[in-house]
């Protein structure tokens, strides 16, 4: 009935607040519009790579001075873009090249009764890096999930390798259907799938 007392979960120190905050431009000539994820590949800083909500997949010299960006893959005849959708993440695996797969979730037009989907898929890189197989997709998961919260982070676990993703409640604010508290729902919930499965004899 009572809480017990915690003596190893303890608050910072205030923060500085007479503290100031600068921003700068990275990359002063480069124009990309709606970008979602700036990343690297492991052990690459020779690119970056981003993605942008209406699908597209490119990347572009880690200069200063870089003025042009490349497409490596365009998904906009599949990507839906609602007010909380779109091609919302990439993640590279963390054995990338040896395995050239990239992770990607992104939101299409729904087919299970609600307005949009959820995709969670993967695609091979082509060697070099410049281009994404398009017909190399696997799709894990289709998640229908509504107009809004469609969530979206992809991470690597550290320790066992599964890769994690977010998926919001696909609802309006206060998620009046109760979604996430729904064991049965995977919307509203952080899950884990193991993309290395292991090879039957």
């Amino acid at each position: 009935d009572n809480r017990p007392a915690n003596t190893t979960c303890l608050a910072f120190d205030r923060p500085n607040t007479d503290a100031t905050v600068d921003l700068q431009r990275v990359f002063p000539s480069l124009l990309i519009n709606n970008v979602v994820v700036l990343t690297q590949p492991p052990g690459d800083s020779s690119h970056w790579y981003f993605t942008t909500r209406d699908g597209i997949i490119g990347r572009f010299v880690n200069t200063p001075g870089v003025v042009n960006w490349d497409t490596v893959l365009d998904l906009r005849s599949r990507v839906s873009a609602p007010p909380d959708g779109g091609l919302i993440q990439l993640v590279f695996h963390p054995d990338y090249p040896a395995d050239p797969r990239v992770f990607v979730n992104y939101s299409v037009p729904g087919s299970f009764g609600e307005p949009n989907d959820i995709i969670i898929s993967s695609f091979n890189v082509q060697p070099g890096g410049a281009t994404i197989d398009e017909f190399s997709e696997v799709v894990f998961m289709t998640q229908p999930r509504g107009t809004y919260h469609q969530g979206g982070f992809l991470s690597f676990g550290p320790l066992d390798g599964f890769l994690y993703f977010g998926i919001g409640d696909g609802a309006p604010q206060t998620d009046p259907d109760n979604n996430a508290q729904n064991l049965m729902d995977f919307r509203g919930s952080i899950l884990r799938i193991d993309v290395d499965p292991a090879s039957v004899p």
